[in-house]
């Protein structure tokens, strides 16, 4: 919310206001929870960086740089060992972040390493085993997170929306094709694909099995699979 706070929480059965976090400059990301040891963080991807929120007060536990003058969009990934991932497209690129308490019991957030080689401008990425899928600036990628080294590139698919199944990746592209992709680190693999809806399609998909509900500002399909 805007005004004089940047982020604020309310109880979910009154509507009222339980509290405000310092301002800090809005973004398209969503703020979301992590806990490391015994300590509960709100996170969120802001204008101008990425900062570690108290959630039992209103104090800012930390705060980095990270340079965009556009908003980001991707919601950061949080990893086992205390890490975060995060993704800003524009060229910005990406990086590893490890967030831990200091000797004095303060919070940081350290960054492991730094590359351009996921750019994430519209769309969140996933992980899996290691590795990293997502539309770098429009082209479906896979990097490794020990270094941030691109395993491969391929598939133009605009800035549509992923995510993750069980054994699959679905991606909706701009142009609003449904396409299948096998989870491999190794190689892009194309399972299943498909046109659904014509126009720019930005929206996520919705997947409750067995149907599939796509849509942009046009238009509205949902698809029914064989379960058989």
């Amino acid at each position: 919310e805007g005004g004089e706070s940047g982020l604020r929480v309310y109880d979910l059965e009154t509507g009222s206001l339980v509290r405000s976090y310092p301002k800090v400059s809005a973004s398209y990301s969503s703020p979301i929870l992590a806990q490391w040891g015994d300590v509960n963080q709100l996170l969120y991807m802001h204008h101008r960086g990425f900062a570690g929120f108290a959630t039992d007060s209103d104090q800012m536990l930390w705060d980095i740089s990270w340079g965009s003058q556009y908003p980001d969009v991707a919601v950061p990934i949080v990893l086992p060992d205390s890490r975060v991932f995060i993704s800003s497209g524009y060229g910005i690129g990406c990086a590893l972040l490890e967030v831990k308490a200091t000797e004095s019991g303060d919070w940081s957030a350290e960054q492991i390493w730094k590359q351009r080689s996921m750019k994430a401008k519209f769309t969140n990425v996933v992980a899996r085993d290691g590795f990293v899928y997502g539309l770098d600036d429009g082209m479906m990628a896979c990097i490794d997170l020990e270094k941030g080294r691109r395993q491969w590139k391929d598939g133009r698919y605009g800035h549509g929306q992923i995510f993750l199944l069980d054994n699959a990746i679905m991606i909706l592209s701009e142009k609003g094709d449904v396409i299948w992709l096998e989870i491999n680190p190794e190689e892009s693999k194309v399972i299943s694909q498909w046109h659904a809806i014509d126009g720019k399609t930005w929206n996520p998909p919705c997947l409750a099995w067995p149907y599939l509900l796509v849509r942009n500002d046009q238009e509205a399909v949902c698809f029914e699979f064989d379960v058989k």
